[in-house]
């Protein structure tokens, strides 16, 4: 599919509300962690393949980081999703004043060579746990866990997270495509 249309559709997806509910952004979350959980040996193989990381090096640096990620956003999500009373100026007396959380909507992250899963996946958490969509460019420079991470992450629909593969040349174009398409919106 073209990426252009990937970014189209999450846009419209993310304009129907379903992300800014807690119980999305937490179902998200635990299909995440399952599907990393149960592709764990998958994900060891490629870090080991990409970066000669062992089994223990892999998990310490790369793949508990995450699961941490996740549990800790699970965690603390219901709290920073609530309004949060603000003073307001003197010029308006009497009026009440909230800061309220808003996700930003389709989100683009690039992810480096040197902790590929790691930092891949840390900021797509974020961004889901924000109640954003994600379109995730893993590094080509890490091809087996590039290869990894499209082969599980490609079991969410892709209004909520795709993930696309290719060189630096793609990264720009992507970069084109979603700047584009937010000075349309």
């Amino acid at each position: 599919m073209e990426y252009a249309e990937i970014v189209r559709r999450q846009k419209s997806y993310f304009a129907g509300n379903a992300t800014k509910t807690l119980e999305h952004r937490l179902e998200t979350l635990r299909l995440l962690e399952r599907l990393l959980k149960e592709n764990e040996g998958l994900f060891l193989d490629a870090l080991e393949a990409d970066l000669g990381k062992s089994a223990d090096e892999a998990f310490m640096t790369e793949i508990g980081i995450v699961y941490e990620e996740i549990q800790f956003m699970k965690r603390h999500l219901k709290q920073w999703m609530k309004a949060k009373k603000v003073r307001t100026a003197m010029t308006h007396l009497g009026s009440k004043g909230w800061t309220i959380l808003e996700p930003y909507g389709a989100v683009l992250v690039i992810a480096p060579w040197n902790y590929p899963f790691q930092l891949a996946l840390t900021p797509l958490i974020g961004a889901i746990a924000s109640g954003n969509t994600v379109v995730l460019k893993p590094s080509e420079f890490a091809p087996k866990t590039a290869d990894a991470l499209f082969h599980v992450l490609s079991q969410f629909r892709e209004e909520i997270m795709a993930v696309v593969l290719g060189d630096a040349l793609l990264t720009s174009n992507l970069l084109i495509i979603v700047f584009s398409l937010d000075q349309a919106v």
